[in-house]
């Protein structure tokens, strides 16, 4: 099931949380770290603020920019001689 803002997450079920979803206009950018992302647009794990983009406006950023890592076989890499 996909996930929906202000729905039930297995972190706050039955504990009282408020669940509520506000919207806000994108006004600022700021460029992040990660780890990983899933499904192409839910960053999985905790990002970390890296910098300001104020030589970026909102609308020309979206997760259609991130760049991912050419995939390999770690096997190579562990290889004996």
């Amino acid at each position: 099931p996909g996930r929906m803002p202000g729905g039930v997450s297995r972190w706050s079920r039955g504990k009282g949380k408020d669940a509520e979803w506000v919207a806000v206009r994108p006004e600022l950018v700021c460029e992040v770290t990660y780890d990983k992302l899933e499904a192409g647009e839910r960053f999985r794990h905790a990002t970390g603020f890296l910098r300001w983009r104020t030589d970026k406006p909102p609308k020309k950023c979206g997760f259609d920019q991130i760049a991912s890592a050419a995939q390999f076989d770690v096997r190579g890499i562990f290889r004996s001689n």
